[in-house]
């Protein structure tokens, strides 16, 4: 029995380490960390208003580059998505969530 809770502590460890390390890869890319801090900045961002910044100010060159990089900053927890059904073209609107605002104090926080 003990081994099991041993293999089942170092299995969630290792899972959390590999989420660590996808999170650290994905932020270190280019844009993710400005177009994060711009949502935090800028609470309660339409995607268009976002896809504007990245391309004003050159992050990227793709619309499917920034849906990249909301998606995977929703699925890890970093921004909430609010769908806005009654409006006509559907609006989603981007939110930074209370881990979001956590992580974030705390890389800038790190005053590197």
């Amino acid at each position: 029995m003990l081994l099991f809770f041993v293999l089942v502590v170092a299995y969630s460890c290792m899972i959390e380490s590999v989420r660590l390390i996808e999170f650290m890869r994905n932020m270190s890319k280019k844009g993710f960390y400005d177009i994060f801090e711009y949502v935090l900045d800028h609470n309660g961002l339409h995607y268009n208003e976002i896809q504007r910044y990245a391309w004003e100010n050159r992050i990227v060159h793709s619309r499917a580059s920034i849906t990249t990089m909301l998606n995977w900053m929703v699925s890890f927890g970093l921004l909430e998505k609010h769908i806005v059904p009654d409006l006509r073209p559907i609006r989603t609107i981007y939110t930074v969530s209370q881990k979001g605002q956590d992580v974030l104090n705390k890389i800038k926080s790190l005053d590197l």
